[in-house]
């Protein structure tokens, strides 16, 4: 019986552990949250920074005309692509074939971030994100 309990547990474990939390939802050390976005809205991908030090954003504009991107954060239980998101301080930046790139940063992230596309004329943008190793 105590074998059977072990083993029952032991597969708990290995259900928990290898569930995915949420789609889209990537965590650190670095990633893509968009990836060729062609219009105005909301990244695909969320990203949970956990224990990181900082987490860095870069907006790259790939083609096209222009494009005003922002990270935004949700800290409360409603993060759906309509939820509770708001602006990161200082992180909106109008990126265009003059300044085709631009990057905002999060010293001791907290919570869930993505990127918005505010305003997109003919654009194609991809946002990278990295952070520092975390110990807080």
């Amino acid at each position: 019986m105590m074998k059977l309990k072990v083993f029952v547990f032991f597969i708990f474990l290995l259900f928990f552990f290898t569930v995915p939390a949420h789609a889209g939802r990537l965590t650190c050390p670095r990633g893509n949250l968009i990836a060729a976005q062609v219009a105005a809205g909301a990244s695909t991908h969320i990203v949970q920074p956990q224990t990181a030090d900082s987490i860095a954003f870069q907006y790259v504009l790939n083609s096209g005309t222009s494009a005003v991107v922002e990270t935004q954060i949700c800290c409360t239980s409603d993060c759906t692509p309509t939820g509770d998101w708001a602006q990161v301080t200082n992180s909106s930046f109008t990126i265009n074939a003059g300044t085709p790139t631009a990057a905002a940063s999060v010293v001791y992230p907290t919570c869930l971030y993505r990127t918005y596309v505010t305003t997109c004329t003919s654009c194609n943008v991809d946002t990278f994100f990295a952070c520092s190793a975390g110990g807080h």
